[in-house]
Formats: structure tokens, C-alpha cells, sequence
């Protein structure tokens, strides 16, 4: 029977060839534009959940030059300095619950360290600092040794446990799991060492010489606000200072969300066309196949086949063309996933955690349930139809090899 089957999809080459083609494009829209989804989703729940700081004070000049979105997801590489002292200023505030400074190193990359793609250097204060241990597996001392760091879960280095920067080789005390922010393209180590790299690396001297020491600035703020204090009022005292912006951070999580739903609604509505298509392809073909081959199929009768025989024979031809469609789509699916993911990372930055291999798996499954349960529907009719077929009618000239 596995002979015939596929002696008849050959015959009809290009009836096979078309429906494969559709399964798949379709199966492989969906499934990419659902790994999307996921991830994005897993992304936003991950920073509501663990990333500590709400709000982010950065200097306005920073804010100016870049999206909230990159600032926030990308570690993107702009100058953003400001006084230490706002740092102080912002933990002495009343209604202040939290706060931590951190310094950014200009971006680097793999022709001055053992990592590959760019890759952010951020200096932390140990001692104040409550967002970074909820991504470390193991406990993050009150200050890390001057040869430490810590790596993000995108950041790949060469060698074990050591990671080379600007010359100098350093020992990799933990690695991040994935948060979907900048941290995962990031290198962390005390804010002093960092400070200290900046103040010594040539080509930077500009930088200082207009906003100051390395040792008096910070880059960033990171703060909570008491929930019985006025937030609205905090953060207008500390941007009326002038040269501070207060990101805050469920709010551009929010945003981002809102646009990549809507990019993604757009490509959903595309790819539920390309299933309708297929589907009315599929019941279209099959459901008049039986009689354009009664010839065909009644000779078999004649010979002997039973119709159980041809049964089978139809409802193999239209499992195995389905089935076909959905292996090549998981491919192509995969690849598509990939394609889709960079161009809506190229138009905005959002965050993002792939998907875990169960949450793929489980995708994968639903949509091949649901297309063999179109493989199903559409055997139903052809199958029907062969218990109306006239062996006599293979008397008549037919279409058989």
C-alpha cells in the first residue's frame, strides 16, 4: 500500500507538490508568529515579576539621543553621565524605598574582549544594589574582587570561567539567566572597577573632559517609591533638577507590548488567510478526487481491492501530503521565527525571552492537532464517495499506468 501511495502522489505530481507547499507556508506562519508571542510574553512577565526597579533616572541628554524602549532592552550605547550626586540626592528623598547607582562603561566589543557582539560594560554597587541577584543562581557578595565579574545570559566568552577585557583577564563569577532587558548583553563588575577602566582606556578623554571625573559620575539611578508616598511628586523633584529623565519601567514595558501586539496582529491576520486558503485547497481537491479517478479507482476494485483498500489508499495520500507540509513547515517555521523576530527588533526594542523547549513543544503540538484534524475533515467526503463506486466502470478507459 505504501508503494501505491506514493506511486499516486507521483502521478499527480503537481496536485501533491501545491498542497505540501500550502500545509506548510501555513503551518510555519503560525507557528513562527506563536513563538513570537511567547517570548514577548515570557519577556514582559519576566520584568514585572523580577526586575526590582520601577523607575530609572537617566540624564536627559541620554533620553534625547535614543528610544525609552532601547535605553531599557538594549544597553544601547549612548554617553549617559550625570553627577554622582544626584545618585545621593535621590536615596535621601522622602518616600525613596530604594535606590542604587550604576556606571556605563562606553559599549565594547569583540576586538577588545573574549566575547562575541557588542557588549555593555555596567559598574553596580553590591551593597545597595536588589536587581541583579534575581537573575544570579548564586549569592552576590557585598562587593565582588577587583578581577570579578559577573556576565549576562547572552554575553559568550572563550576559555573557562575567565573572560578577557581591554587586556586584562577577569574571572567570571556568575552568569545571568535571561531577563529580556540589557542586562543580557551585559558585563557586570563594582562600580569602582568600572569607573576605574573608563578613567584609563584611551579615546575616551573627551568624555571627561566634559562631564568630569569617572569617580564623580553615574549613569543611571534605579529606584522604588513607597507605595503610600506620592509618585507623581518624587519624580517632578528629581527631574526638576534639569538634566534627569524618570523612565518608568512597566509603563515602557507596557507600550512596547501594545506596538509588538499590533505588528503581530497584522502578520496573524496574514497568516490566517494563508490557512483559509489551504484549507478551502485541501477539501477542494479531495473532495472531488474520488470521482475524477473512478476510473482509476474502480479498476482497482475490479483486480480485487476492497473498499477498504481504496480507503486507505485516499486517506494515506491525504495524510501523508499533510504530514509532509507539517515537517517541511516546522523548518521553515523555525527559520521564519528567526526572520520575524529580527525585523520587529529592527523597527523597536522590546523585551524578550525565548521560548523554553516545552512551551515550543507544545505549540508545535496544538498546531499539528490542528492540522491533522483538517486532514481528517477532508477525508471524510472522498472516503464516502468510494462506497458509490462501479467496478464495472473500469471497464471504461481509464487514467492507469
Amino acid at each position: 500500500m505504501r508503494e501505491l501511495i506514493i506511486h499516486s502522489m507521483r502521478k499527480h505530481r503537481l496536485q501533491t507538490i501545491s498542497i505540501v507547499a500550502s500545509v506548510a507556508l501555513s503551518f510555519a506562519a503560525l507557528l513562527s508568529i506563536a513563538l513570537v508571542d511567547i517570548g514577548a510574553n515570557n519577556g514582559a512577565e519576566l520584568n514585572t515579576r523580577r526586575s526590582g526597579a520601577e523607575y530609572m533616572a537617566i540624564p536627559s541628554e541620554a533620553s534625547s539621543l535614543m528610544s525609552n524602549d532601547d535605553l531599557l532592552f538594549t544597553g544601547a550605547p549612548a554617553p549617559m553621565y550625570m553627577s554622582a550626586d544626584i545618585a545621593s540626592s535621590i536615596a535621601s528623598m522622602d518616600g525613596i524605598e530604594c535606590s542604587t547607582a550604576q556606571f556605563f562603561c562606553q559599549t565594547l566589543d569583540q576586538s577588545c574582549c573574549s566575547t562575541t557582539g557588542a557588549t555593555r560594560l555596567i559598574g553596580f554597587d553590591e551593597s545597595t544594589d536588589w536587581t541583579v541577584q534575581p537573575f544570579c543562581s548564586q549569592t552576590i557578595p557585598s562587593r565582588l574582587d577587583d578581577n570579578q565579574v559577573i556576565v549576562g545570559s547572552d554575553v559568550a566568552w572563550q576559555g573557562q570561567q575567565q573572560i578577557a577585557i581591554l587586556g586584562k583577564t577577569y574571572q567570571v563569577y556568575a552568569q545571568l539567566a535571561k531577563s529580556g532587558t540589557d542586562l543580557d548583553k551585559s558585563i557586570l563588575m563594582n562600580i569602582d572597577g568600572a569607573r576605574t577602566i573608563a578613567r584609563t582606556e584611551q579615546g575616551y578623554d573627551h568624555y571627561w573632559e566634559r562631564y568630569g571625573d569617572p569617580n564623580t559620575l553615574a549613569s543611571a539611578v534605579l529606584f522604588n517609591i513607597d507605595s503610600s508616598a506620592d509618585s507623581e511628586r518624587i519624580i517632578n523633584r528629581i527631574q526638576a533638577q534639569g538634566s534627569v529623565v524618570v523612565l518608568q519601567r512597566s509603563k515602557i514595558v507596557a507600550e512596547s507590548q501594545q506596538q509588538l501586539q499590533s505588528s503581530l496582529s497584522l502578520l496573524l491576520d496574514v497568516a490566517l488567510i494563508l490557512v483559509a486558503i489551504t484549507i478551502l485547497q485541501i477539501f477542494g481537491l479531495f473532495f472531488s478526487c474520488v470521482w475524477n479517478r473512478k476510473e482509476e479507482l474502480s479498476l482497482y476494485r475490479a483486480i480485487g481491492a476492497s473498499t477498504r483498500d481504496l480507503k486507505k489508499l485516499i486517506g494515506g495520500e491525504i495524510a501523508a501530503v499533510v504530514a509532509a507540509g507539517i515537517v517541511a513547515g516546522l523548518a521553515i517555521g523555525w527559520f521564519c521565527y528567526q526572520v520575524v523576530l529580527g525585523s520587529l527588533s529592527d523597527k523597536s526594542a522590546f523585551a524578550f525571552v525565548d521560548p523554553d523547549l516545552s512551551a515550543t513543544a507544545a505549540t508545535i503540538g496544538v498546531l499539528i492537532v490542528g492540522f491533522a484534524l483538517i486532514a481528517v475533515l477532508a477525508m471524510l467526503v472522498p472516503l464516502r464517495q468510494i462506497n458509490r463506486l462501479d467496478p464495472s466502470s473500469a471497464m471504461q478507459q481509464g487514467d492507469v499506468d
